[in-house]
């Protein structure tokens, strides 16, 4: 087992729960992967992680297969180039796919939504061109509608938003095109007991 309670004061500083950090001592290669991300994150930042930043490095340990890709991934996490779970599962399935040295840097960062900033006007015109191409199914069908539909469109047109924010924005315009309810899925109980 890693150092006990040097490696609790460790986990819990960078965000995880005192349980989740009980829990990652347990496992030895786990706890022993995240100490060295943590501390490779702390030569560059400083003593103090954010929380943001020690989830993906959490998420980096437990899912990280060649370990030697570590630091590379660790240098995109701290300098900010990977700041969402999407983009790191990106960047997970790139090391995993690009094995030998050295890394394409540029096609990299292209692959992991590096850079690309999704706001939520993309997101409200994404939603609307979903719903625009659905309207009559979902004006028919109304609440027994497939809404995934609509959230995998607007995700097929912003690979990088995030997949809550496409949710909300879903009920939000659904709940205007659909006469009747307000707020997009708040409606289907009622409904269907009417």
């Amino acid at each position: 087992m890693a150092a006990g309670p040097d490696a609790l004061s460790l986990f819990t500083a960078i965000g995880l729960s005192e349980p989740k950090a009980r829990e990652t001592l347990k496992n030895e290669a786990l706890s022993a992967l995240l100490r060295e991300a943590v501390t490779q994150a702390q030569g560059i930042l400083g003593p103090t992680v954010d929380k943001a930043t020690g989830t993906l490095l959490y998420n980096v340990a437990s899912r990280l297969k060649d370990q030697k890709r570590l630091r590379f991934l660790v240098g995109c996490i701290t300098s900010k180039k990977i700041v969402t779970d999407l983009q790191l599962s990106a960047a997970l399935e790139y090391v995993r796919s690009h094995p030998l040295d050295p890394i394409d840097t540029a096609d990299f960062e292209h692959e992991c939504g590096v850079g690309v900033f999704v706001t939520p006007e993309q997101i409200e015109e994404a939603v609307e061109a979903a719903i625009n191409q659905h309207r009559a199914e979902l004006l028919s069908e109304r609440y027994r509608f497939n809404m995934g539909l609509l959230m995998g469109e607007a995700r097929g047109r912003l690979r990088w938003a995030d997949g809550k924010s496409i949710k909300n924005e879903v009920d939000l315009q659904v709940g205007g095109a659909v006469p009747g309810c307000p707020s997009g899925r708040r409606g289907l109980a009622s409904e269907r007991s009417a």
